[in-house]
């Protein structure tokens, strides 16, 4: 077993994990424990990655017109696109927060989450 990242990381393992319906890694936010057989052949991999977490979102009461919302909503997806991230969580506390991420074509989780 080794430890390993970036481009390495995803060369070895963006084909299995792609195989199995998931989203590729980001080559500068992952790393992956990977299990080789005595050929050299990827056998298992466990992945730690950075997955950005979206939140708190507030806008004061007297600024709620929904401009600003769309505004701070819009310049933060523009971030996460320009930083190749593969994917994102949104905590939504609000009604607002939820429909923001829905027109951006986000879906809620229907998987166990676990918070550590």
């Amino acid at each position: 077993m080794k430890w390993i990242e970036g481009p390495e990381a995803c060369d070895q393992l963006n084909d299995l994990i792609a195989m199995r319906g998931w989203t590729p890694l980001n080559s500068k936010t992952s790393r992956a424990l990977v299990a080789y057989d005595d050929e050299g052949q990827v056998i298992g991999f466990s992945v730690v990655q950075l997955f950005p977490l979206l939140g708190p979102f507030l806008v004061l009461p007297e600024y709620r017109d929904g401009k600003l919302s769309k505004e701070l909503a819009d310049e933060t997806y523009l971030f996460l696109q320009q930083v190749d991230t593969r994917g994102y969580l949104a905590i939504c506390d609000s009604p607002v927060a939820e429909r923001l991420c829905r027109k951006r074509g986000m879906k809620k989780i229907e998987s166990p989450v676990y918070l550590g």
